[in-house]
Order: structure tokens, then sequence, then C-alpha cells
């Protein structure tokens, strides 16, 4: 409970801020952390993709090499 209270609390300063209302300078960090972690995960998740696609794309060139059929995707 006490937990869900300090977010709360947390959640109505992060709108007080996006309300041009009496900011602080750890709010400001606080959305800083928040949209670098966004930041971060998009890049994980895009890494992610790209590597799964990598292999994806090897595992086929090496099936085509197996069977010597050419497939165009």
């Amino acid at each position: 409970m006490c937990l869900y209270r300090g977010f709360n609390h947390r959640a109505k300063q992060l709108i007080s801020i996006f309300s041009h209302s009496n900011s602080c300078v750890l709010d400001y960090i606080c959305i800083y952390v928040y949209l670098y972690m966004w930041i971060v995960m998009l890049f994980v998740g895009l890494s992610w993709l790209l590597m799964m696609e990598v292999l994806v794309a090897v595992a086929g060139g090496a099936i085509m090499a197996e069977t010597g059929v050419e497939t165009t995707l």
C-alpha cells in the first residue's frame, strides 16, 4: 500500500510538471531517467529484432546451400 501511495505521489508530480506548475529539478531528472529507460528498451528491442533477422537469413542461407534450392525473400 505504501508503494502504491508513493507511485501515486510520483505520478501527480509528473503531471504537475507537464502542467507547468511548481516543478523542481528532481522531477526533471525523473522524467529524463524515464525517457532514457524507454530509449534503451527501444534500442534493445530493435537490436534483438535485427539479430533475429540476421539469424533467420543465415539459417535460410544454410538451408539453401544444403538443398540447392534458391528462394528469394
